[in-house]
């Protein structure tokens, strides 16, 4: 048997070209891409046209994706746990409901929404002030690995469900599916969750005698040069400093666009070391580290020549170590090098 000569004939369903066999027998056959019926005899069981994408094969499902997502990510915000779940977990479970709630059968759709999923995520977060738009970006990067392979799980779950007649019960895995992500986090919330301190050194060549760079440190007050671009990106810009570094119980107050941070001076050795307590942060990072203390350590190398150290100690709030310890360690030298160009600048004048 063969179809209507008049022209090709396309799968209601999935717009595939249909052919009969020859050999086959008479009555309906099946797509052989999507396995729905048609009878070459009956026209209105077959189109002339391709069918344009169908919106309901794969909106809703993407739809469910995103709100699951932002929803597991933001309770992980809020349960203060940015780990293994939140980085890796969140983005698996999004691309297995994407992969596993796509119903069309073009399959470069599906590595397409999980793109769209990953970008309307992180979007999402950003709108909601959950991340900001270096994070954000951050956060698209990572997510974009976990989400493809879940959306290529998802996508091979559902051909088997569909072929092992499983497909009725298709929103009971869907279910367990946008559940993955919380129920992971509700078993990552028992487990030990270590924030270890770690300390970061910056050292810097003042060609000026230890006095004048001591007294830099202690009068600096505004920053007057321009931020490097990945502190434009990764932190609240540092302006200038209100109050006093002279005494051991000083508070002194350092503005930022947007935040600030409170030191009080803890130690105080002349011409050798300052040292500091950090009693107060909102540098809109807070959910990331947590400053505790710092130093500035001063050697004198030469006659006009001053090496000095400065030293930053925080908690870390992220897990995996190895994913995020590069990254801190760099934002941190950056912001060290920057407060020490303008104190350098003051010393060598």
């Amino acid at each position: 048997m063969s179809l209507d000569p008049t022209g090709p004939a396309y799968c209601l369903r999935c717009s595939a070209r249909l052919h009969v066999h020859p050999l086959d027998d008479p009555g309906p056959s099946k797509c052989a891409r999507c396995g729905l019926p048609y009878d070459s005899e009956r026209p209105e069981t077959y189109s002339r046209r391709p069918r344009p994408l169908q919106w309901n094969l794969w909106v809703p499902g993407l739809i469910i994706a995103i709100v699951a997502g932002v929803l597991a990510y933001a309770r992980s915000v809020d349960q203060a746990i940015l780990g293994y779940t939140a980085f890796f977990g969140v983005p698996f479970g999004i691309g297995i409901v994407v992969g596993f709630a796509t119903r069309s059968p073009k399959y470069w759709l599906v590595p397409l929404l999980s793109l769209i999923a990953t970008a309307a995520v992180v979007v999402a977060l950003i709108s909601m002030n959950i991340s900001g738009l270096f994070c954000g970006a951050i956060l698209g990067g990572i997510f974009l690995g976990p989400l493809l392979v879940g959306a290529l799980v998802g996508w091979g779950i559902r051909r088997v469900a569909r072929s092992a007649a499983w497909d009725r019960r298709r929103f009971f895995f869907l279910a367990i599916f946008v559940g993955l992500p919380f129920g992971a986090q509700e078993v990552e919330s028992r487990l030990p969750f270590d924030r270890p301190i770690v300390e970061v050194s910056t050292s810097a060549t003042f060609k000026a005698p230890v006095r004048a760079a001591w007294n830099s440190i202690l009068l600096y007050e505004e920053v007057e040069h321009q931020p490097p671009f990945l502190l434009k990106l990764a932190l609240p810009r540092p302006l200038r400093a209100e109050g006093s570094k002279a005494n051991v119980g000083d508070v002194e107050r350092c503005l930022y666009v947007k935040g600030s941070m409170t030191k009080t001076i803890t130690r105080r050795e002349e011409l050798r070391l300052l040292a500091f307590d950090v009693s107060e942060q909102h540098l809109h990072f807070e959910h990331d580290v947590e400053l505790v203390d710092g130093s500035f350590i001063l050697q004198a190398i030469g006659e006009n020549q001053t090496r000095v150290i400065l030293t930053t100690r925080y908690r870390r709030l992220l897990r995996p170590a190895w994913l995020w310890q590069w990254m801190e360690r760099e934002i941190i030298h950056t912001l060290h090098e920057h407060i020490m160009v303008g104190m350098r600048r003051r010393a060598e004048k």
